[in-house]
């Protein structure tokens, strides 16, 4: 039978290769020559630009991950994700960075690159070791390990041995830490790589400080500096001092000890490095000690001052300008994710176009057709018709999806944004104005313009300033932590009488201050299923908050109760709220009062609490009086071994009225 020239055309149009695509067979997953330069330079580019401007770095990865997602160069986004995830574990993004490195390792798996198999691997396993699961990291480190000896990649086997030889040592496994160590070293020096040599000269040397072998672990760091400043490692060389400057003092060979601490101290200052400085005066400080030298003490405690500062400012800098580089980058993923929607909204409205392109010619070679068979015929081409508009249909739907996630992105920025100008705030007045007064009251100690009685009530301030600032810091950078990188909670058996015991203990400077008696009324038994450290931060600020507003020789009890689910009361013999500042506490409004002793505040820790507390599923409640005291009650769930012994119990006790 004949068919009509319109079908004919129809039946090609369907089943030729849309959008100019190569129907060649085999051809479907090349990918050209020019983009795999491009990808590949872009991503060597990031990695060198990381170490002096992560902000270009990251805006070059972007831009190479875009590129070869659109070519489907898979090799090369794995690359781009892996050095982009090390930027962020760089940065203390620990969840965030495995999540990238995991998405890397699934993609050179499906490709069977290798080589990024065992990077990622390594990766990984770095980042496991620093959260403290090395047995996991230790299996990783050794799958990378084996990928890395099947490529002759020698460097990196040396690298990956030195890592799990840190796993030993950590773990007092001397004798396998020794082994691994010793291989990694004979490797470096056949292969000739300095880096992994002088590295594994330093970890023996640090086995042998362990083993209490000083004069050989001084040999091996020795030997270990000697490579560092040929490369002119300085990090390298302040951390070499530092370790001889602790041997010295150890044997007591104080001058000795000075004379490395002050090397490493001149490394460390010319690169920045606060945290070495920071040791490298520690390690003065304490041979000056052993030398009675109280010139020589009070000098330098004036510079690891200056050098606490230093970091506190340094960390406090880095964290805001990352903060911005992070939010500048998500602007530009928005905008790369936005034009991907606009060629997708294009592609969906060109498959439109040609769906209507072949219903028009279906209708017409139906007309045609019409003339040689019957009805039945013309009403399947219209089951036909119906089924492309419900196709339509579908896809307008697609694209009202996308348009309501774009909006919902929009929204997260914004409220990313109004959260970093909430921390700003926080940090230049809470958080700068006690230390202000520190540098003002160590100036009056430091000229001798006060008495011993005035010098013992300034350094009481500066302690109590130095508290309520500690207090305030690990309450900004632990709801930092959460909302940056999406906290997750690390459930465990709490015994709360305990923990209560332990943050008594931790305030008895401001209680004994004021004169305050507390009290720890908890049952010695009670305990919850929770994170210890949020329980820590929950209760330490009830408790301040405590302190702050109760008198001179007042009262504060901790208490528990347990009907329904566990609950702890802190009751004071404080001054107490008016309905209005009650509201306040119950609307989680953020605003501070003086306490009774003029103390101030920051406002931010009930705050804080009532966040911590919703995500235990738990309850806050208040109860107070102007001039009668206030009690804050925390209810949280019960333990589940409470809850299945509560269930056995009603069990049996079922069995038994049977």
């Amino acid at each position: 039978m004949k068919y009509p020239i319109p079908l004919i055309l129809c039946l090609i149009l369907l089943f030729s290769p849309a959008d100019g695509q190569n129907s060649k067979p085999g051809k479907e997953n090349e990918v050209d020559n020019k983009v795999v330069y491009m990808v590949d330079s872009l991503n060597e580019l990031a990695f060198k630009t990381k170490r002096f401007n992560l902000n270009r770095s990251l805006s070059i990865l972007v831009t190479a991950s875009t590129l070869a997602t659109e070519n489907n160069y898979k090799k090369g986004l794995a690359t781009s994700l892996l050095y982009e995830a090390g930027i962020y574990q760089q940065n203390g993004f620990d969840k965030k960075a495995l999540s990238g490195f995991t998405r890397s390792l699934e993609i050179s798996r499906s490709i069977a690159d290798t080589f990024n198999i065992a990077r990622a691997n390594q990766q990984i396993a770095t980042a496991l070791q620093a959260s403290g699961k090395v047995k996991e990291a230790e299996i990783i480190y050794n799958q990378a390990m084996t990928d890395y000896k099947r490529l002759k990649k020698d460097d990196e086997v040396v690298n990956t041995k030195n890592s799990l030889g840190s796993i030993d040592l950590q773990q007092k496994d001397f004798v396998s830490a020794h082994n691994l160590f010793k291989e990694a070293l004979d490797l470096s020096r056949k292969i000739n790589y300095k880096y992994g040599e002088k590295k594994s000269l330093y970890y023996l040397g640090l086995l042998n400080r362990e083993k209490g072998d000083w004069d050989e672990a001084a040999r091996l760091l020795n030997a270990s500096l000697v490579l560092d400043e040929q490369m002119h490692d300085r990090y390298g060389m302040a951390l070499g001092n530092i370790e001889l400057a602790f041997i010295a003092n150890h044997k007591a060979k104080f001058d000795e000890a000075i004379k490395f601490s002050e090397h490493a101290f001149d490394y460390a200052s010319s690169i920045d490095a606060y945290q070495l400085v920071s040791k490298a005066i520690e390690n003065i400080i304490y041979a000056y000690r052993k030398k009675n030298d109280l010139t020589k003490i009070i000098e330098w405690q004036d510079k690891l001052i200056k050098t606490e500062k230093g970091i506190s400012d340094q960390e406090k800098n880095y964290a805001i300008n990352f903060i911005d580089i992070l939010k500048e980058q998500q602007d530009k993923q928005m905008k790369v994710e936005k034009k991907a929607v606009e060629v997708s909204q294009q592609s969906v409205w060109k498959n439109i176009l040609f769906f209507i392109v072949i219903i028009a010619l279906i209708t017409l070679s139906a007309l045609a057709y019409l003339w040689f068979k019957n009805y039945k015929r013309a009403e399947t081409f219209s089951t036909e018709l119906a089924d492309k508009n419900l196709l339509i249909e579908k896809h307008s739907l697609s694209l009202d999806l996308l348009n309501k996630a774009i909006s919902k992105q929009n929204f997260r920025l914004e409220e990313s944004n109004q959260m970093k100008d909430k921390l700003l705030s926080i940090i230049s007045h809470d958080l700068r104005h006690p230390l202000v007064n520190t540098k003002g009251i160590l100036e009056l100690v430091n000229l001798n313009l006060v008495n011993p009685e005035e010098t013992k009530d300034l350094l009481g301030q500066l302690e109590s300033q130095y508290l309520r600032s500690l207090t305030l810091l690990d309450n900004l950078l632990f709801w930092i932590r959460g909302q940056m990188k999406g906290e997750m909670i690390d459930k465990g058996r709490i015994n709360l009488w305990q923990l209560m015991e332990d943050l008594i203990e931790d305030h008895k400077i401001p209680l004994q201050n004021k004169r305050i008696t507390a009290r720890n009324n908890v049952q010695d038994n009670l305990s919850v299923f929770g994170d210890k450290e949020m329980l820590k931060i929950i209760f330490r600020n009830l408790l301040s908050n405590a302190i702050k507003f109760t008198p001179q020789e007042g009262e504060i009890e901790v208490y528990s109760s347990s009907d329904k689910s566990p609950a702890i009361h802190i009751k004071d013999s404080g001054v107490g709220m008016d309905s209005e500042t009650l509201h306040k506490v119950n609307a989680k409004q953020y605003f501070t009062t003086r306490g009774t002793g003029n103390e101030s505040g920051s406002g931010f820790g009930l705050m804080l609490c009532h966040d911590l507390i919703e995500k235990h599923n738990g309850v806050l409640t208040v109860k107070s009086e102007p001039g009668r005291g206030s009690t804050f009650t925390v209810e949280l769930p019960p333990s589940p071994v409470v809850i299945k012994e509560a269930a056995n119990e009603e069990y049996q006790q079922a069995n038994l009225s049977r």
